[in-house]
C-alpha cells in the first residue's frame, strides 16, 4: 500500500501545500487515479479536499504482513 509522505512531497514540491494540510496528509493511503498518478481525499481547515496528481516518488511503500488478510 502506498502512503503519502509529507517529507518527500516537501522535497519535491516545496511550498505548494500549507503545513496544516501536510500534517493531515502525512501517512494517508493514496489511490491510483489515472496513468502513473495517484490521488488522496482528505479534510483540512474545515473543508474537504482532493490532492491530484501525486507522483509515486511522493509516497512511501507501506508493506504490511497483514495486507489482504481477511479480504
Amino acid at each position: 500500500m502506498l502512503r503519502f509522505s509529507a517529507k518527500l512531497w516537501q522535497q519535491n514540491h516545496r511550498g505548494l501545500l500549507p503545513k496544516s494540510h501536510l500534517l493531515v496528509l502525512d501517512g494517508l493511503p493514496v489511490t491510483m487515479a489515472s496513468g502513473e498518478f495517484y490521488q488522496v481525499d482528505y479534510s483540512a481547515d474545515n473543508q474537504d479536499w482532493e490532492l491530484y496528481p501525486i507522483w509515486k516518488t511522493d509516497c512511501i511503500d507501506d508493506i504490511s504482513l497483514f495486507d489482504g488478510v481477511g479480504d
